[in-house]
């Protein structure tokens, strides 16, 4: 008897061992990219979230597994503590389903949308940014949501070189499905009192369109295909697939020289009945 009790200490002082070691062989992984909030209480997480800078703008975009996504855009390129409202145009957005149309609420959708923003690090060797967020953003009839205790860490951006100028060389970027969307070629036109701006890839068969009313002024605005007022697409190969729910929101419009600028995200269904996520979108173009 004793010298079984005997082998049954020595195996668990084995395998605790075993256990130990194993745990110290696998370190978590500080260095993977992170977006995590409360929404209205209840955990929100982007396993890869994705960023845009330029020297006026900045970007920060995340889906959940559920399908809810947040956008934080913020009108400059530097670090520091932004606050988010209609009347800076620095904006926190929440989707609560990208898969289909969903009303978004957005900090600059009311008076009393509100939040901030702390760009604490753009590490330009990396290139990746960190910082937390909260606000409460509104749906245009008046229900609001409440994100708290955002981070974003370490997310991976990529650099956009615009200018301010009255002059504009046409930029059109996004990310899709995970996958970096750049425009080569990129039209923009005013035609039956639309703004239609199209993006395509100069090696596959691949563009994006947003159709923006001419009289659109700055602020959020919903991508939505039956009532508007933004409208957009993705076309992959032969088949045109237009969005289900989306936002947009215009930083400039400049009507006299035919200017404007602003971000996008929006999500379409294939033939498949499957998502294509249109995420961290920017455009800057003279039509």
């Amino acid at each position: 008897m004793k010298k079984r009790n005997l082998l049954i200490l020595i195996s668990a002082i084995i395998l605790t061992g075993f256990f130990f070691t194993a745990c110290e062989d696998e370190p978590a992984d500080t260095n993977r990219p992170l977006m995590t909030a409360l929404v209205e209480g209840s955990t929100w997480r982007s396993p890869e979230p994705n960023a845009r800078v330029s020297d006026n703008q900045i970007i920060v975009y995340g889906t959940s597994a559920d399908g809810q996504s947040i956008q934080i855009t913020v009108y400059d390129g530097e670090k520091g503590v932004y606050t988010l409202n209609a009347a800076n145009l620095h904006e926190g957005t929440l989707t609560p389903n990208t898969s289909s149309y969903a009303e978004i609420y957005s900090t600059s959708n009311h008076s009393d949308g509100s939040g901030q923003v702390r760009i604490s690090s753009i590490n330009e060797d990396d290139r990746t940014i960190s910082g937390s967020f909260n606000f409460r953003a509104y749906k245009q009839d008046g229900g609001y949501k409440n994100v708290t205790n955002g981070e974003f860490t370490k997310v991976p951006y990529k650099y956009i070189n615009t200018s301010d100028t009255t002059s504009v060389v046409n930029v059109l970027t996004a990310i899709v499905d995970g996958d970096d969307f750049t425009a080569a070629n990129i039209s923009a036109a005013d035609s039956s009192d639309i703004i239609h701006i199209t993006g395509s890839l100069d090696e596959a068969f691949e563009s994006i369109t947003l159709e923006i009313p001419n009289t659109l002024g700055g602020g959020a605005h919903s991508i939505d295909p039956n009532n508007g007022p933004v409208m957009a697409f993705y076309q992959e190969g032969l088949s045109n697939y237009p969005a289900v729910a989306g936002s947009t929101t215009i930083s400039e419009h400049d009507t006299e020289n035919n200017i404007i600028k602003g971000s996008f995200f929006f999500n379409v269904e294939d033939n498949d009945d499957q998502t294509i996520e249109i995420s961290g979108g920017y455009f800057e173009v003279q039509y």
